[in-house]
């Protein structure tokens, strides 16, 4: 049994894949476990998982096609296990408190978070709740919302790109507003233990964090001003 371990993340694909097709070729009866990135190319395995987070969410044939006997992993309806990984990376790559961070950075935050979608008016957190994990946007938009009393405001929208929580993450404050979904919506969650587990692993990562925290306070003053105004 041959165990690959991400071995040729450094070389070009076409690389990659002529080194694998070689390698198959040199063992026609042996076994190879192949562990990389999401990627095209591996119809010659007979089966291939999808992991997130550490757990299972697809299991499949190389081409493709359902495990014979196997039927699909029961994953939450809230949980988007066929994301293109890919995409995730170059959304990450957008947001600006992780504006030019490494590529190994912005994979690793890809891979460990978990990806959500939410339906059309479906709440994220809620004003007041305590603060364990934050957010980020990958598709479609959530609505930023005041609760005075009875009333409520929608003092904001977020679109792509945006990560949001974090601001009572990073101070450990309760929330300061509710964020609700405008439509449908996919996220990834980033819990506060990833989040600083990250920090320490990359320098400007820690300088990134707190430069946006500050302009996240800012902006999120100015706007419940904004709104206070406007009331």
């Amino acid at each position: 049994m041959l165990i690959i371990n991400e071995a040729l993340s450094s070389l070009e694909p076409s690389e990659q894949d002529a080194l694998l097709q070689a390698i198959i070729d040199d063992r026609p009866d042996g076994g190879l476990i192949w562990i990389d990135r999401e990627r095209e190319g591996l119809d010659s395995f007979d089966r291939v998982y999808l992991m997130r987070s550490g757990r299972v969410v697809q299991e499949r044939t190389g081409d493709g096609g359902p495990v014979a006997g196997v039927e699909a992993a029961n994953t939450s309806p809230r949980t988007a296990p066929t994301s293109s990984f890919t995409d995730d990376v170059q959304v990450l790559d957008d947001v600006p408190m992780l504006r030019g961070l490494s590529a190994e950075t912005l994979k690793l935050i890809a891979f460990t978070c978990d990806r959500l979608t939410f339906n059309d008016g479906e709440t994220l957190f809620r004003q007041g709740d305590s603060a364990d994990e934050a957010f980020i946007i990958i598709d479609g938009s959530a609505e930023m919302i005041i609760t005075d009393g009875q009333e409520e405001r929608v003092i904001d929208t977020q679109g792509p790109g945006t990560l949001i929580g974090d601001v009572a993450l990073l101070s450990n404050t309760s929330r300061i507003a509710t964020m609700r979904s405008a439509g449908d919506l996919s996220v990834l969650r980033l819990s506060r233990e990833q989040l600083f587990d990250l920090v320490h692993k990359d320098a400007n990562l820690d300088l990134a964090v707190m430069r946006g925290l500050s302009d996240r306070l800012v902006n999120t003053a100015e706007k419940l001003e904004s709104s206070k105004s406007a009331a």
